[in-house]
C-alpha cells in the first residue's frame, strides 16, 4: 500500500551562512564547510579522508549533517541505517571533468593522478555522505529535461521512493560548487494538513539554491 509522506528536517550551508529548517535559522559567521566538519554534535566521527573531499562532497555532507540534526535522526558511529539518499546539481560533474581534463593535459596525458577521477561522477558527493553516514538505501543522481523542473522532479523521485516502500526515509540533496541544501523525509499513514510536502520541500530547496539553479532550457 502506498503511504503518505512528510518533511523531518532540513539542512543547509551556503555563501550566506549554515542553518536548519526546523530548528535554527542560518547563521551568517559558519558558511565554511571545513568548520562544521570540526563540530562534534553533528560529526561525532570526522569522515575517512575528508582531507580529499572536493569541495561540492563538503557542502553536501554538512548539508546532510544539519538536516539528520534537524530531523532527530543523529549520526551514529556504528550501525547502517535504511535511509536512502537523492541528489541534484546543475551541470552534474561538469567542473570536476574540466578539472580533471586540464590535470591530465598538464600531467602529460597521464591518467588517474591524484583524487580527481572520483569526483568526475556526479554521484560522488551523495556516495561520500551515504559512505560517512551509513546509509543503506537507494543512493544517485537524479537528471532533469532542459525544459523540466529538476527540483520538482528531485522530490517527486523522492516521494515515489517513499510511496512504493522502497525505503522508510530518505535524504534529498540539491548542491552546487557554492551551496548545498538537504532534505529529509520520511513515511507518514496520513496526510497532515496545510501546505503539501512536496510544495514545502520544493520551496526549501529552491530558496537555498535561489541563485546557482539555471532556468529551464539553458
Amino acid at each position: 500500500m502506498n503511504k503518505e509522506w512528510t518533511i523531518l528536517g532540513g539542512g543547509a550551508i551556503g555563501p550566506d551562512g549554515s542553518g536548519q529548517l526546523l530548528h535554527g535559522a542560518m547563521d551568517p559567521s559558519n558558511a565554511d564547510p571545513d568548520r562544521l566538519i570540526r563540530q562534534p554534535d553533528l560529526f561525532p566521527v570526522r569522515p575517512k579522508n575528508c582531507a580529499r573531499f572536493d569541495r561540492p562532497s563538503r557542502l553536501t555532507c554538512c548539508a546532510v549533517a544539519l538536516a539528520l540534526r534537524d530531523a532527530d535522526l543523529p549520526a551514529t558511529a556504528d550501525a547502517t541505517r535504511p535511509l536512502g539518499i537523492v541528489g541534484w546539481r546543475p551541470y552534474g560533474a561538469h567542473c570536476a571533468n574540466r578539472a580533471y581534463f586540464d590535470d591530465y593535459l598538464a600531467a602529460g596525458r597521464t591518467l588517474g593522478r591524484g583524487n580527481l577521477f572520483i569526483y568526475t561522477l556526479p554521484t560522488s558527493p551523495l556516495a561520500e555522505a551515504a559512505i560517512h553516514f551509513k546509509l543503506a538505501g537507494p543512493c544517485f543522481h537524479v537528471a532533469a529535461a532542459s525544459d523540466s523542473d529538476p527540483i520538482r522532479l528531485l522530490v517527486e523521485t523522492g516521494a515515489r521512493l517513499i510511496r512504493e516502500n522502497q525505503c522508510p526515509q530518505l535524504l534529498l540533496v540539491a548542491s552546487q560548487n557554492d551551496a548545498a541544501a538537504a532534505l529529509a523525509i520520511g513515511a507518514t499513514h496520513s496526510a497532515s494538513p496545510g501546505p503539501a510536502p512536496a510544495d514545502q520541500a520544493v520551496a526549501f530547496l529552491k530558496h537555498r539554491l535561489a541563485n546557482s539553479i539555471p532556468p529551464a532550457g539553458s
